[in-house]
């Protein structure tokens, strides 16, 4: 539950005013069943997508 704590908050950061909670739920949903160390790699993706 941490790690998600903390990654809602780097892409809040990161994405200021073009963060959206839906996407960002979204985007780890996607994901699938993965075990938390692997749920970086969809955040980071998510948060270049809206960046660009």
């Amino acid at each position: 539950m941490y790690f998600l704590c903390k990654a809602l908050e780097k892409a809040k950061k990161a994405l200021g005013q073009n963060f959206s909670l839906k996407e960002f739920h979204n985007a780890i949903l996607d994901a699938g069943s993965l075990p938390v160390d692997l749920l970086e790699r969809p955040i980071v993706s998510y948060i270049s997508s809206v960046r660009r």
